[in-house]
């Protein structure tokens, strides 16, 4: 685990250097030039510093919710919902459209699980949101058998041959730093998946006062079917 948030509080400093830094110093620099010329500033830079300006915004907002995201409290079925509300998954008319069931008993688990939980699940939309060209995204939180067992399922252009690399470079903590922050629980990450065909992740963790099992003995979820 002290390693896990080592890897993260490195993964924020560089986001901080080379995305927020970065952005600021553009704009100031853009702006530092309008301010010594005389001639009128061509539209097409304003729309440019605007566009900075709303991908700075962003990524504030992808930090702030990282190192405290203020509403992944209640049950972890309504923590789930409130993690997709602020990737604003189903808002946009060009991002998939997000389904989080919570058909099923509301349940909670602890705190530091809790939120674990999702930074795990946000950066599983993440990965389809920026590569799985997708239509819909599912997320189905259940407890079986003395497992926390959550399914995140999109209808996209399946994986890489190493989906490993997903979310290296980028806001989110990556597969395998996610992996890591699952086998620290005693947990575990399956993906099945096949091209042109989407994605199904499944992520499993064992809850307390249950017998042990080993993860590939758990059923999983019936999932969707695949289109």
């Amino acid at each position: 685990m002290s390693a896990a948030e080592s890897r993260e509080r490195e993964r924020i400093a560089t986001l901080l250097h080379d995305e927020v830094g970065a952005l600021i110093v553009r704009i100031r620099l853009r702006l530092s030039e309008w301010r010594h010329s005389d001639a009128p500033t061509p539209s097409s830079e304003v729309d440019d510093v605007c566009s900075w300006l709303s991908k700075l915004s962003h990524t504030v907002r992808t930090l702030t919710t990282s190192l405290a995201p203020p509403a992944w409290h209640g049950g972890l079925p309504s923590a789930l919902g409130a993690m997709a509300q602020e990737l604003g998954l189903g808002l946009d008319a060009q991002g998939p459209q997000v389904t989080v069931d919570t058909s099923g008993p509301d349940f909670d688990v602890a705190e530091p699980v809790r939120s674990m939980v999702c930074r795990v699940v946000r950066e599983l939309c993440l990965n389809v949101l920026k590569h799985a060209k997708a239509r819909r995204l599912d997320i189905t939180p259940r407890v079986m058998d003395g497992w926390l067992c959550i399914q995140v399922q999109d209808d996209g252009v399946g994986l890489p041959d190493k989906p490993e690399v997903l979310g290296r470079g980028g806001a989110g903590l990556g597969l395998a730093g996610a992996r890591a922050q699952l086998r620290a629980l005693g947990g575990s990450l399956h993906l099945r998946w096949e091209p042109g065909r989407g994605t199904c992740a499944t992520v499993l963790i064992p809850l307390p006062g249950h017998p042990e099992m080993a993860p590939d003995d758990v059923v999983e979820l019936p999932a969707r079917s695949l289109p």
